[in-house]
Formats: C-alpha cells, sequence, structure tokens
C-alpha cells in the first residue's frame, strides 16, 4: 500500500467513525437546543426554510476551543429556542461541507439569515461576546448574557 492510499484509507476510516458516532446521536432531543446536521441536503433545508436566523457552529471532537465552545453554544440555543435556530456541523462527519463552505480552522461560526451568510467568525468566544455578535449581524437581540 502506498503512502496516499494508507493516508486516504485512515481518512476514511476516521470519517465512517465519526459518522457512525453521530448517527447515534439523535439530532434534536427535548434536551437539546441545537442540532447536528447529517448531510448536505438537511444543511440546506435548514438554511432555505427556517425563518429565525440560524447559527452554525462549524466544530470537530478533537477540538480543544471546539470543547470549550460547547457549552457555551447549548446554553444560547437553549435561552434563545424559537428566536434562533442553532445547527453543529462536524467537520470531520461533514467533510463536503466543511469544503463546500472553505471552512478552514474550527470552530468557525456563520450566521444566516433568509437564507444567506451573513457573518463568520473563526475561533471561539464566551457567550456575551456571542450574543452581541449575533446581534451586530442580525438585528435580533437574542436572551442571556450581551
Amino acid at each position: 500500500m502506498t503512502r496516499s492510499s494508507t493516508f486516504r484509507f485512515m481518512q476514511a476510516a476516521t470519517v465512517a467513525a465519526a459518522a457512525m458516532l453521530l448517527v447515534s446521536c439523535s439530532p434534536r432531543t427535548e434536551s437539546s437546543a441545537s442540532s447536528e446536521v447529517l448531510s448536505d441536503e438537511a444543511f440546506t433545508a435548514i438554511i432555505a426554510n427556517t425563518e429565525m436566523p440560524v447559527l452554525v457552529d462549524f466544530w470537530a471532537t478533537w477540538c480543544g476551543p471546539c470543547i470549550a465552545m460547547k457549552p457555551v453554544i447549548e446554553s444560547f440555543a437553549e435561552q434563545n429556542k424559537g428566536r434562533i435556530e442553532v445547527v453543529k456541523v462536524d467537520v470531520d462527519a461533514n467533510p463536503h461541507l466543511a469544503k463546500r463552505f472553505q471552512i478552514r480552522a474550527v470552530p468557525t461560526l456563520i450566521l444566516y439569515q433568509n437564507g444567506k451568510a451573513v457573518a463568520a467568525h473563526p475561533g471561539a468566544m464566551n457567550e456575551r461576546k456571542l450574543a452581541s455578535w449575533v446581534a451586530e449581524n442580525t438585528g435580533v437581540k437574542p436572551d442571556g448574557p450581551g
């Protein structure tokens, strides 16, 4: 096996394992205000068919700042349920979405309004900064710190 074919095999195995992990998680539960995206079609449908702003968190399981942002994103999603849709995209399980949106670093947050990206922010931020950033870019004043 050549080095490039070994790398492709390892990459495919990693993506398959991450996809299996995501599929085992329910996309939306009563206790979770954010949802995981498992396909291009699901992502496109959420962006195109949601009247409220959509905050997309591109993240990875191996990313320290992403793990640190998890409670911030979950709290923000819970506090703003029904006002702002929050969607999480694991870039390893959804490499096609990461490529499509040219995600170069994780975490990266992208805000959508009326089906169009209105702002992007690479890197972690606290809940106060997140609420302020969402308000500045959508005109929607989120609940919670800010």
